[in-house]
């Protein structure tokens, strides 16, 4: 049954006031609810989108770890390499001189290098992680062995023997190759 409020509006009285003031309570407790599931949905992006930004900071911490490892051992590797073509260049001009006067500054800076050199590979060899470095170090290491006893018989045939033409022979056939 309908009836008017003082103000001019209708209310309702009886069994319909009763099933709008129910509909009204279940409208506000489903209100409730959605507002519950949305903020706990709020919660777990926040959650998730927090997770995630730390994963991405710790992936990115180990990462600048480990390239700045290996470019620590690029570089040595270029600076023995660099020594390593300087000495090549004063191993060329050696066998191509015949005045002592000239070869002995020569030697001294390809003894200096040589030193610096085996120190470098030296700091490698502590670096050096297990498989394919230890493979390529050892390779290195293997390769110079055959080529300074060469290079020394060339130095020998030059200084002590005055054996020009047999020394650059034996700089061409087997220490450069």
């Amino acid at each position: 049954m309908h009836w008017f409020t003082s103000d001019g509006k209708v209310g309702l009285s009886g069994p319909d006031h009763v099933r709008v003031l129910s509909m009204v309570a279940k409208h506000r407790y489903v209100g409730v609810r959605l507002g519950i599931a949305f903020g706990v949905l709020v919660v777990l992006l926040v959650i998730v989108g927090w997770l995630g930004l730390y994963q991405m900071g710790r992936i990115n911490r180990d990462l600048e770890a480990i390239v700045n490892e290996r470019w620590a051992k690029e570089q040595l590797t270029r600076e023995a390499l660099d020594y390593s073509n300087q000495n090549n260049r004063i191993t060329m001009e050696l066998f191509f001189l015949e005045d002592k006067a000239k070869i002995d500054p020569l030697l001294l800076q390809r003894l200096r290098n040589t030193e610096k050199i085996t120190a470098i590979v030296q700091k490698l060899e502590l670096q050096v992680e297990a498989g394919q470095e230890r493979e390529l170090l050892d390779s290195v290491q293997e390769s110079r062995g055959p080529y300074i006893s060469s290079y020394l018989r060339g130095l020998h045939l030059l200084l002590d023997e005055h054996r020009y033409a047999e020394a650059r022979a034996n700089v061409v056939q087997d220490t450069l190759p």
